[in-house]
């Protein structure tokens, strides 16, 4: 599902004038944003022998 360009532009004019860092205008960037905080999670690598 695409995002309405007007609530992008939006939501970064919000984040503008609120002087903010960082804006996250839609809600997979949001998503995306969350999975990678936190505690770094272990990878398993699989190998041929």
């Amino acid at each position: 599902m695409m995002n309405d360009p007007a609530d992008i532009v939006s939501s970064a004019l919000d984040g503008i004038e609120a002087r903010g860092i960082e804006i996250v205008a839609d809600d997979h960037g949001a998503a995306a944003k969350a999975s990678l905080t936190g505690e770094p999670r272990g990878v398993v690598v699989a190998t041929s022998s």
